[in-house]
């Protein structure tokens, strides 16, 4: 596991806050060894918000060790596709993260 819980890079690095309940469970996700997630949560409990941050934390954090899962000459992808309308909010949710952190 990194030195950097999922967390704390949400909280620092992209300065997005998360509720105690986000926070265990993405820390426990990224803890576990675990290569899948279903989360099943209610309405409104930030399901689209931790996925987006997992999806940045992985990129930039575990980078190194999905690139080892991923063949030459292949993409790697984390997505959480409910609806057409959710994957574009989803992606502007990661695009405005990334910018926050290299800008």
């Amino acid at each position: 596991m990194p030195k950097l819980k999922c967390s704390d890079f949400a909280k620092h690095v992209l300065n997005t806050p998360l509720w105690p309940k986000q926070e265990e469970i993405l820390d426990e996700y990224f803890g576990g060894g675990k290569s899948h997630a279903c989360w099943a949560l209610g309405r409104r409990s930030g399901k689209t918000l931790m996925a987006s941050i997992a999806a940045v934390y992985a990129c930039f954090v575990l980078e190194s060790s999905y690139k080892r899962k991923v063949r030459k000459n292949e993409n790697s992808r984390i997505c959480l596709l409910r609806s057409r309308k959710q994957l574009q909010a989803q992606s502007t949710k990661e695009r405005e993260m990334v910018h926050r952190y290299y800008c």
